[in-house]
């Protein structure tokens, strides 16, 4: 599960198609229902930073439920990290649209976080309403 996440990451963060629709989009001119082109047309001018956060997000999600272990979370993380940031340091060869950008790996780092914060606090959650000791639901 978690590749299938980091190879959909890669394919969207690499895709000209998704970055063309995602600036659409947030110009308000893109498709989508008429409230969500209102929205992203006024909000503040962060590029794809957003996108970003949120492909990410979708990993730190998966991270944080999936891999238990202490080391194999810590891999997991570590590769994830990595990938983030080869894949922007190398857009500019695989696209003429794409360039690496500071904005895009502080939208990694924060959606990878925001993702396992969320986790946690799920589980927190879940272990404050079920005082029997359930474990909480894994991915």
């Amino acid at each position: 599960m978690i590749g299938f996440c980091l190879m959909m990451v890669a394919l969207v963060s690499l895709s000209p198609q998704v970055f063309r629709w995602w600036i659409a989009v947030g110009n308000g001119s893109g498709g989508g229902p008429a409230p969500m082109r209102w929205m992203l047309g006024r909000r503040p001018s962060v590029g794809d930073a957003d996108a970003h956060l949120m492909m990410w997000f979708a990993v730190g999600v998966c991270i944080a439920a999936v891999v238990t272990g202490r080391w194999q979370r810590r891999i997991a993380w570590a590769a994830a990290v990595t990938m983030g940031l080869m894949i922007e340091a190398t857009q500019g060869l695989f696209s003429n649209t794409r360039k690496a950008s500071v904005g895009d790996v502080i939208g990694n780092l924060v959606g990878l976080g925001a993702g396992a914060v969320v986790v946690h606090l799920a589980r927190r959650v879940w272990s404050l309403r079920h005082v029997d000791n359930d474990p909480p639901p894994t991915a």
